[in-house]
């Protein structure tokens, strides 16, 4: 059976500690050891969910992750595409997004370390006692803004070069008046943010806490994400049972 690591042991030492401060003592492990494991765990993923997405095609080339074009918008997308030299427009809006969410994506791993060394020791045990998405909720609560201001300008300038905020935000302002009039609630022609980058922002991020969640569960499962000495001294009790 997959041996449950990491954050399991930090939950079974955090469990001992109102309970019997001389077990601690005794395996020498102190309650500020196991907050900084923590931390330097935390690091460790949000580092790797950074670098990951900010390779080339980090974003681009993973279909799960890939920002595409409002899904509200496709009827009016299908339309355009048929019209000469807008399928290229469509495609490079695309491409654009990504790269520009890919290129912001590096930004993200000085702001997640800022706020993990930020962390409280109770914030810590919330989070080890938490679900299992609990860190990567922590993140989000504490990084959002800060975020959202890097990805912004990243992917609004890789836009510019193709054109494609200036031609989208017009098209789909011109779709939403349409959406809006009797007609348009006939077809079932739902609203769509008229700004191009906040979709893609938005998306981007969403993508990248995706991430985030998935290296938060292999740090929770995964014994190889004992990186540092510290975390295999927090953790290398686990072993002898």
């Amino acid at each position: 059976m997959l041996k449950k690591v990491s954050f399991y042991i930090l939950v079974f030492t955090f469990g001992l500690i109102p309970f019997s401060c001389e077990e601690l003592e005794r395996i020498g492990i102190t309650e500020e050891e196991i907050v900084n494991a923590l931390k330097e765990a935390l690091s460790v993923g949000a580092g790797s969910a950074g670098s990951q997405l900010s390779s080339l095609n980090g974003y681009f080339g993973n279909q799960a992750l890939k920002i595409l074009l409002p899904e509200e918008a496709k009827p009016i997308l299908e339309n355009v595409s048929r019209i000469p030299g807008c399928q290229s427009l469509i495609d490079d809006a695309i491409l654009k997004m990504n790269r520009g969410a890919e290129k912001a994506a590096s930004k993200s791993v000085p702001i997640f370390v800022n706020a993990i060394k930020g962390m409280t020791v109770t914030q810590g045990r919330d989070i080890l006692m938490g679900s299992d998405d609990a860190a990567t909720q922590y993140l989000k609560s504490t990084t959002m803004t800060q975020l959202t201001n890097a990805f912004a300008p990243e992917i609004n300038s890789a836009m510019d070069e193709v054109g494609a905020t200036t031609a989208w935000n017009l098209l789909f302002s011109n779709y939403n008046s349409f959406a809006g009039t009797l007609p348009g609630q006939i077809l079932g022609l739902a609203y769509v943010n008229p700004n191009l980058g906040e979709h893609a922002t938005e998306k981007a991020l969403k993508g990248l806490f995706s991430k985030v969640a998935e290296e938060e569960l292999l740090i929770r499962n995964d014994v190889s994400k004992r990186t540092t000495d510290l975390l295999k001294k927090v953790f290398k009790e686990q072993d002898s049972n």
